[in-house]
């Protein structure tokens, strides 16, 4: 039992992984185990919200790869003698064209919008945050660091200090204040929002003639 490759087992037996193989740029092909399934854990997640089974989601997805490959945008166009992912692969097709960028990247919305998905509250405010992480992170830091300085001058106040004091004291707490609201946040980001697996290539067996490169370090 040991011995079995229980992955590609999976991959051989999954309808859904055969639909998603169908993606027409051919990268799909080339993607890593862990890849795969995210783009099968994604399609698991539009399938428990819409009446589409999980072959059919995926194959709405291989349909807007599709569309992109037939009709290129000017941006996407590649410039003479610039050398592209796709042109390494022999592949003469945008971002667009491939299932990825239709399961965890941009593309997201159309598949949602085809397969007529409608994401939850709790989804749509994630991706609100996601969207505006910068200014959501600085707004808790600073929500927190202010917090504590009103803290600390209530204190304050309460047992009778004078103005002079309190700007004191505010001075001084000003960095422990930073410090726990930079450290809170920090804190409450690892333990709510889980990694995600960045898409990667998987060339164990074999590196395409057109991929390889050579990794050169100085030495002396």
């Amino acid at each position: 039992i040991d011995s079995l490759d229980w992955t590609e087992m999976f991959e051989q037996l999954s309808l859904v992984h055969q639909a998603l193989g169908r993606d027409p740029s051919g990268v799909y092909a080339y993607l890593d185990s862990r890849t795969l399934d995210r783009y099968r854990r994604v399609i698991e997640t539009l399938h428990r919200r819409v009446a589409l089974s999980e072959v059919e989601i995926a194959l709405a997805a291989v349909e807007l790869a599709a569309s992109a490959l037939a009709t290129p945008t000017v941006s996407d166009a590649q410039s003479p003698g610039t050398p592209t992912f796709y042109s390494a692969l022999d592949i003469n097709s945008p971002r667009y064209a491939t299932v990825g960028y239709y399961l965890i990247d941009e593309g997201r919305p159309l598949l949602e919008r085809l397969i007529q998905y409608q994401p939850s509250f709790l989804e749509r405010t994630t991706r609100w945050i996601l969207g505006n992480a910068v200014a959501v992170y600085f707004f808790s830091v600073g929500l927190i660091t202010l917090t504590a300085l009103a803290l600390v001058s209530a204190w304050l106040l309460s047992a009778g200090g004078d103005s002079l004091a309190l700007l004191t004291v505010c001075l001084l707490a000003l960095v422990p204040a930073l410090t726990a609201g930079v450290g809170f946040t920090n804190w409450g980001i690892t333990h709510t929002v889980a990694p995600r697996v960045l898409p990667k290539l998987d060339f164990h067996d074999a590196i395409p003639a057109a991929c390889r490169t050579a990794l050169v370090v100085p030495a002396l």
